[in-house]
């Protein structure tokens, strides 16, 4: 029972994230036919650890230690096929995505254990649950109209960054999360990944603002060489 709903927490991260990542890219095949594939690696990814749940899942499920980056790197190849977008998008989309669900992930953890640890899954499930259903369409809305616009507008210099800075935050999630193991106060345990949530945000949130500003800065300038 508890390996259950262990397993259902991470295909709930999953879920998530895939239809996240699927939404804000460009697809070469048609949105049925992308959720196919996935859900056919799905299939052979959770038979795997399913069968071999009881000798190597227990603790990367109990806190999550490199379990979501295993399923970053197995479903980087399926999304990057069914993409018809630069490679650094797809990277970039696909960890701003693991970042907003890792972080669902460790908060879920870390109040589960102060408010009932010897009740840990089945409290972090209903939490993560609850958090979904109470953050997504807020992420979601910002990746659609400020995140992705500001992708497909930067240049390659400043992509780059961007991926750079994405692929970061995910790996100090990661360090955070297995930090946590060891024990700490829940005050930094939650202003960590809190502040680092907020910076993030708002450092995207500038950079919609100066692509959005230097385009209207060129077509304005276009319109006055053709003025007469």
């Amino acid at each position: 029972m508890i390996l259950f709903v262990k397993m259902l927490m991470v295909l709930q991260m999953l879920t998530a994230n895939l239809h996240m990542t699927l939404k804000s890219s460009r697809l070469k095949r048609g949105r049925w036919a992308s959720f196919a594939m996935l859900f056919i690696t799905s299939i052979v990814f959770f038979g795997v650890l399913y069968a071999f749940g009881s000798n190597i899942s227990e603790e990367n499920l109990r806190e999550g230690d490199g379990l979501y980056l295993i399923l970053a790197l197995i479903y980087y190849i399926p999304i990057r096929l069914i993409t018809d977008q630069p490679v650094r998008n797809t990277i970039t989309i696909m960890a701003t995505s693991w970042v907003y669900t890792i972080f669902i992930y460790i908060i879920s953890h870390r109040l589960a254990y102060y408010i009932d640890p010897g009740n840990l899954q089945t409290n972090s499930f209903l939490i993560q649950t609850v958090l979904y259903l109470t953050t997504y369409r807020i992420y979601y809305r910002f990746m659609n109209e400020k995140f992705i616009y500001t992708i497909r507008n930067m240049d390659r210099v400043s992509m780059n960054i961007l991926m750079t800075l994405s692929i970061s935050m995910v790996n100090i999630l990661f360090l955070m999360n297995y930090s946590y193991v060891n024990g700490h106060s829940l005050f930094t345990e939650m202003a960590e990944p809190v502040l680092l949530i907020i910076i993030s945000t708002l450092s995207l949130q500038l950079a919609s603002s100066f692509v959005r500003s230097s385009k209207n800065v060129e077509a304005m300038g276009r319109k006055i060489q053709k003025t007469p």
